[in-house]
C-alpha cells in the first residue's frame, strides 16, 4: 500500500478515503476538489434523530456551538449542530468497524450511511478484504462546522485526528503512513430521512491537512 492509499484508509477509518475537497474552521480552506465516498473507519450506531420541535430562527451570521464545543453552526440552530455531531460520531464508529471486518461492510447501518458514501464505503472495504488489511482504531472529531445545503441537508465540515488508527497487512504487521498528517479534512453530506439524518456523500479539500 503506498503512502496514497494509507492516507485515504486513514482518512476513511472515518469515513474518509481518497482524496480531497473542502474546507472547516479551525482548518483553513475551502476548496473542494475529490470526492469520493470511503476509507477506514467505523461502523454503525443509529442516527440522531431531527428534533421535532421547530427549530429556533437562527440568525446565518450568529455562529452556535454543540455543548461539546467541537461543532459550530453557521445558521444552523444548536439542536441540529448536535445532531450533525452525533451523525459524524456515529459515522466514524460504524466505518471502523466495518473495515476492520471488511467481508461484513455491508452489514453496516443503511438508515446511517446511504447513496454514494455507502457505494464509495463497500468498495473501499472490498479492495481491503482483497489485499487482507485491517483497520484498528477510531479517528476523534477535533472540531467542525454545519452548514444548510437546504431544507433538508446540511454539510459538515471535520477536522478529523487520525493518531489512533493503524492499518495492518496480511502479516500483521501495520503499513507504513509515509509523511501524511495525522490530521485530515472531510466534508460529509447529511440527508434527512424521515426522523433522522444520513451521511449520503463525502468529498475532500485540495489540502486535507487540518
Amino acid at each position: 500500500m503506498d503512502e496514497v492509499s494509507v492516507r485515504r484508509t486513514l482518512a476513511w477509518t472515518l469515513l474518509a478515503a481518497l482524496t480531497t475537497s473542502g474546507g472547516l474552521t479551525a482548518c483553513s480552506g475551502d476548496g473542494e476538489a475529490g470526492r469520493t465516498g470511503a476509507a477506514p473507519s467505523p461502523s454503525a450506531s443509529p442516527s440522531a434523530s431531527p428534533s421535532d420541535s421547530p427549530s429556533p430562527t437562527t440568525d446565518a451570521s450568529t455562529p452556535t456551538a454543540s455543548a461539546s464545543g467541537k461543532a459550530r453552526g453557521k445558521g444552523v440552530p444548536p439542536p441540529i449542530v448536535a445532531e450533525a455531531e452525533q451523525v459524524t460520531e456515529d459515522l466514524l464508529s460504524a466505518v471502523e468497524r466495518a473495515l476492520a471486518t471488511p467481508a461484513a461492510a455491508d452489514q453496516i447501518d443503511e438508515d446511517l450511511i446511504a447513496g454514494a458514501a455507502r457505494e464509495a464505503l463497500l468498495a473501499q472495504a472490498a479492495e481491503y478484504a482483497d489485499n487482507d488489511w485491517r483497520v484498528t482504531g477510531t479517528p476523534r472529531v477535533v472540531s467542525m462546522v454545519v452548514r444548510r445545503l437546504g431544507s433538508d441537508r446540511l454539510r459538515v465540515r471535520a477536522c478529523l485526528d487520525q493518531s489512533d488508527v493503524t492499518v495492518t497487512g496480511a502479516s500483521g504487521d501495520e503499513l507504513p503512513r509515509g509523511s501524511a498528517s495525522t490530521r485530515t479534512r472531510t466534508i460529509y453530506t447529511l440527508q434527512r430521512a424521515g426522523d433522522r439524518w444520513q451521511v449520503v456523500d463525502q468529498t475532500f479539500p485540495r489540502n486535507p491537512d487540518c
